[in-house]
């Protein structure tokens, strides 16, 4: 098994906006890209997940994902076979 981490190399470029879904209810859409942090590959499939909620979703061939969000943060389980899991929690800035 590889030892190295996944990582979002995106993470801090992630493009974060609102969708109002409601006058109640917020959701947040995040855009980011799965990399190999020893050679810079896409992980293409890589499982992005939010524990504990029935939300996920599957990076693309150049490793990128779309995620809707129902809050501000949250906690995101990145897992790929042959690699670790890493569990990053994301915080959404709505101001601009």
């Amino acid at each position: 098994m590889k030892t190295p981490y996944v990582v979002l190399l995106t993470l801090f470029l992630l493009n974060l906006y609102p969708h109002h879904l409601s006058a109640q209810r917020q959701q947040h859409t995040i855009n980011g890209r799965i990399l190999s942090n020893t050679d810079q590959e896409a992980l293409a499939g890589a499982s992005i997940t939010v524990p504990g909620t029935s939300i996920h979703t599957a990076a693309g061939a150049d490793g990128s994902f779309q995620l809707n969000l129902p809050a501000d943060s949250a906690q995101l389980q990145i897992s790929y076979i042959g690699f670790k899991t890493l569990k990053i929690t994301v915080h959404v800035n709505t101001s601009s």
